[in-house]
Order: C-alpha cells, then sequence, then structure tokens
C-alpha cells in the first residue's frame, strides 16, 4: 500500500511538473499576438566550456535587423542580450549566491541589468527596433554554479 501512495506521489509531481513546462512555454508566444521574427530555445548543461550561441534576427522581407543570444560569463552568470543596427541592451542572470557575492565586491555589476534567475522568470529587453521575451523553462544550481538552465525567447521586429 505504501509503495502506491509513493507511486502515485511521484505521478502528481511529474504531471505537475510538466504542466508547468507547457504552461512557461506558451506563455512566451501568446504574450504577442503576431509570430516573432526570430525564436529560439537555450539550452545549457553544466561542463559546456564558453557558452554561447548568437541568433540573427530577420524581418519577414529577409533583411538582417539584428541579434540576439545569451552566454555564460563566468560559471555563475549568464547575460542575455539583444542588438539591432544602434543600440545593445543586456542582462545578467545570476546564481543566488552569486548575486550577492557580487553585490558585496562590485556594486556596478548588481543593478537594474542584474537579477536572479529562477523557474518561471521572464525578461524583457527593448532596443529601437526590436523587442525579445524570455522565459526561464528550467534551472538548476550546483551549488553557486549553474548545473543546466533551458531558456526560451522571442524576438518581434517593430514596425515603424
Amino acid at each position: 500500500m505504501e509503495v502506491l501512495i509513493v507511486l502515485i506521489l511521484l505521478f502528481l509531481i511529474l504531471w505537475m511538473g510538466y504542466a508547468l513546462h507547457r504552461s512557461l512555454k506558451s506563455h512566451i508566444l501568446l504574450a504577442n499576438p503576431t509570430p516573432p521574427s526570430a525564436y529560439n530555445t537555450f539550452v545549457y548543461l553544466s561542463g559546456t566550456a564558453q557558452y554561447r550561441q548568437v541568433c540573427p534576427v530577420d524581418t519577414q522581407f529577409f533583411s538582417h535587423v539584428g541579434e540576439f543570444g545569451l552566454q555564460l560569463d563566468r560559471d555563475e552568470v549568464f547575460e542575455l542580450w539583444l542588438t539591432d543596427h544602434h543600440h545593445t541592451v543586456s542582462k545578467k542572470l545570476f546564481t543566488p549566491g552569486a548575486f550577492y557575492e557580487f553585490y558585496d565586491d562590485d556594486f556596478r555589476l548588481v543593478n537594474d541589468d542584474s537579477t536572479f534567475a529562477y523557474l518561471g522568470k521572464t525578461i524583457f529587453l527593448e532596443t529601437d527596433s526590436l523587442r525579445l521575451l524570455a522565459c526561464i523553462l528550467d534551472v538548476e544550481f550546483r551549488g553557486d554554479l549553474f548545473d543546466r538552465m533551458t531558456l526560451e525567447a522571442a524576438v518581434w521586429y517593430k514596425e515603424s
């Protein structure tokens, strides 16, 4: 009987995690009624040396208007960035331990461009011609380091 209860509880926990993952994923695309100009799911697993992914942003007429990407600055800080031809904006994503460590060491690193990385965190970046909406779908830490992270990002071109 106890084994059955444990199995049922395990099933419910897995099902709830899957349902949360699906709802977060659709959150990005439902936030804007028009299809994005660019879309990517970034997946980081520990042990990936010098993680950096860059994605182009093109208009519907295939003209290049910018790019966005995710890179690991240290094993404890990710940087999500968006750039068009004139301007670059970014957001640093810290592990909780690293956030406080850098806050003590160098206040310039911890400001409005910095945040904790946690499950479900939504990030918004905007330049003159582009908007980026991202959501952390999965994140796990190993001490003060990232063990893995999945971040979904979509970029829309602002029509002038």
